[in-house]
């Protein structure tokens, strides 16, 4: 029962949290982005991805911090929520990009969800918010 309880209390959190945000149509923001990637083995870890952090500034350049031969361009298509990079290791990796905004307090989180291959994006019918093993998150912002 106790345990019961602790699952409700953490889903009503979550729920909660969630309730309090959304996604909106805005670029990237120039900046650092730390990167994270996620397993799911029998416990959910968060760990630093391989891709170290990623580098976009206002004139279109990124660069991957931690491997400085790793830069090129980079543009938002704002039809297809996704920022196309060209030259470097990120011109072969496909992704997304949400900005998620608190509905409370205004503040943003700028996201770059980077896929394992082009037919697990294609394949993910749940939308944005899933998570799937092996997936790579990058923030600029708030991590909410």
């Amino acid at each position: 029962m106790r345990l019961l309880s602790i699952f409700c209390i953490y889903g009503l959190t979550v729920y909660l949290s969630v309730a309090q945000q959304e996604y909106i149509k805005e670029e990237p923001h120039p900046g650092k982005y730390d990167c994270f990637t996620y397993a799911f083995t029998p416990n959910f870890r968060v760990d630093p991805s391989g891709l170290g952090n990623i580098d976009l500034d206002a004139k279109g350049n990124y660069k991957m911090l931690g491997y400085p031969s790793i830069k090129g361009t980079y543009k938002y298509d704002v039809a297809a929520n996704k920022i196309t990079f060209k030259g470097g290791f990120l011109a072969t990796v496909p992704n997304e990009f949400k900005v998620l905004q608190d509905k409370k307090d205004g503040s943003k989180s700028y996201i770059i969800r980077f896929r394992i291959s082009e037919s697990e994006a294609k394949a993910n019918k749940y939308g944005f918010g899933y998570l799937f093993s092996g997936e790579h998150q990058c923030f600029n912002g708030r991590i909410f």
